[in-house]
């Protein structure tokens, strides 16, 4: 291994983030994209020091969500997807052959698995 190849194995990028932000100097929302930060909350932390109003900060993840769902990220489909999955099971204890709320869990269940398999 040259030098030249073991800095860049040491300089590892971050995660790759999408911020919706609003400026104080221009008007509407802009779209800033960074690979630099290991975490959205790290991110949206440096853009609000830099006086920017951060309105939702997303990983590759929650992308793929947006685009297959009608949900705004992860953490909003996987909190539908666990209520599904909560009252699917209440269900079966009255009734062991129930699917009332089967078919909703599966079909975020799929969305929520490919989600996961995102390169961040």
């Amino acid at each position: 291994m040259n030098l030249y190849e073991s800095i860049n194995q040491n300089l590892k990028e971050g995660i790759h983030l999408v911020a919706y932000v609003r400026s104080p100097y221009e008007p509407g929302v802009k779209t800033m994209e960074d690979n630099d930060y290991s975490s959205k909350s790290e991110y949206a932390r440096d853009l609000r020091a830099n006086e920017f109003t951060v309105l939702s900060v997303s990983d590759n993840r929650d992308l793929y969500v947006v685009d297959h769902s009608d949900f705004g990220n992860l953490t909003q489909l996987k909190k539908q997807m666990d209520f599904y999955k909560k009252m699917w099971e209440e269900c079966k204890q009255e009734n062991p052959d129930s699917t009332l709320f089967k078919k909703e869990y599966e079909e975020l269940r799929k969305i929520y698995d490919e989600a996961m398999k995102q390169e961040l």
